[in-house]
């Protein structure tokens, strides 16, 4: 009997064979393979500089308006009632500008002030009046203005008798007043201010 011929294998072509490994790639990956756009990560936004440089300004722009809307004007009023207080209480204040020209005002202090209600409708003032000189003060009239604050409470015309260098007096009025004893100013917070006048006058 005549043995079998062997079976004869297919040769495939040498374009056949290298296509086996795409198709393959194709089947592991799909459609969208590794390199495929799908696969990609997507791009950032950039804002164009045009825009980016109008916000900016824009940005300036209102902060400058309401710079010159709401701040500007506070620090304006400000500044106008602060000269105006100040123009008021030297216009306010004559007698006090021409006491300091008496020769001997600078030489004379006014302190330990304390107001304390004597009767109804009046108050008892006790201050000390010093003589900062060397020499002996003569007689004098004293008009002393108790201030506290803005405010003017107390007007207080004394006569103070001759000191003697580096002596102190201490003198005492009562005067009258509307003022209840819980509106009277406190001690601390009271400033003495005086004009000076020759006793003769």
């Amino acid at each position: 009997m005549f043995a079998s011929a062997p079976a004869h294998q297919e040769k495939r072509p040498r374009g056949q064979a290298q296509d086996e490994p795409v198709a393959n790639a194709e089947t592991q990956y799909g459609s969208s393979g590794p390199y495929s756009e799908s696969g990609q990560a997507p791009a950032s936004r950039h804002l164009p500089p045009l825009v980016v440089a109008a916000g900016a300004a824009l940005g300036i722009l209102l902060l400058l308006l309401v710079l010159y809307k709401y701040v500007l004007p506070h620090r304006g009023s400000d500044t106008a009632s602060a000269k105006s207080d100040t123009s008021a209480e030297k216009s306010a204040d004559p007698a006090a500008a021409a006491g300091s020209t008496h020769p001997l005002a600078k030489l004379i202090e006014v302190s330990g002030v304390r107001i304390q209600e004597s009767s109804a409708g009046k108050v008892k003032i006790d201050f000390n009046v010093v003589n900062h000189s060397s020499g002996d003060l003569p007689e004098l009239k004293l008009d002393v203005r108790l201030r506290s604050g803005n405010r003017d409470f107390f007007d207080v015309p004394v006569k103070l008798p001759s000191l003697a260098p580096y002596a102190s007096k201490d003198l005492s009025t009562t005067v009258k007043t509307d003022l209840k004893p819980y509106e009277l100013p406190d001690w601390q917070r009271v400033e003495p201010r005086f004009t000076v006048q020759d006793a003769d006058r």
